[in-house]
């Protein structure tokens, strides 16, 4: 165990073979390296078969696909960490990125959710946002406006509770 907070990672994924191994070794590389990091696969795709190389470095379950939130869900409920974050297995982060959120705990134990700073953070490329958006809306779908930057704060797990466990 690594000193201060055990740190839990969960990133769900759903259909996203093409992103989720950039994903996790982005998780796996950080300075401040997570105590674990769990892998929600919700995916028809054969994602599965990326993750498996990891699969002595993470733990993976599968769950038939509800909704990022219920992923997300599953995995909190699964974590030991004391505080955890997420990321969606199209992003990644910059390998200092849990290092400076866990020292911004130690600085104020006061906090219950700490936002990175944008350069701690890389959204999913634009490129694949528009090129996803661009063939939902060939299929007729309803894309709507959402946010490039999802899932990547971090959590304490008492703060949690107090809100009903619920990814938010």
């Amino acid at each position: 165990t690594l000193d201060g907070p055990r740190v839990s990672v969960v990133i769900p994924v759903y259909n996203q073979m093409r992103y989720v191994a950039e994903a996790i070794d982005s998780v796996l590389t950080q300075t401040r390296p997570a105590d674990e990091v769990i892998v929600v696969d919700s995916s028809s795709d054969r994602a599965a078969d990326v993750i498996r190389p990891f699969l002595r470095r993470i733990r993976y379950v599968f769950q038939p696909p509800e909704g990022v939130g219920a992923a997300r869900n599953l995995g909190v409920r699964m974590a030991g960490g004391d505080l955890f974050a997420h990321l969606d297995a199209d992003d990644v982060w910059t390998a200092d990125k849990l290092a400076a959120q866990i020292d911004a705990f130690a600085r104020d134990p006061e906090l219950d959710l700490v936002r990175p700073l944008p350069e701690l953070t890389r959204p999913a490329r634009v490129d694949r946002v528009e090129a996803e958006l661009g063939r939902q809306r060939e299929e007729g779908r309803d894309v709507g406006v959402g946010t490039l930057e999802r899932g990547l704060h971090v959590r304490d797990r008492a703060a949690n509770e107090k809100l009903g466990g619920r990814h938010l």
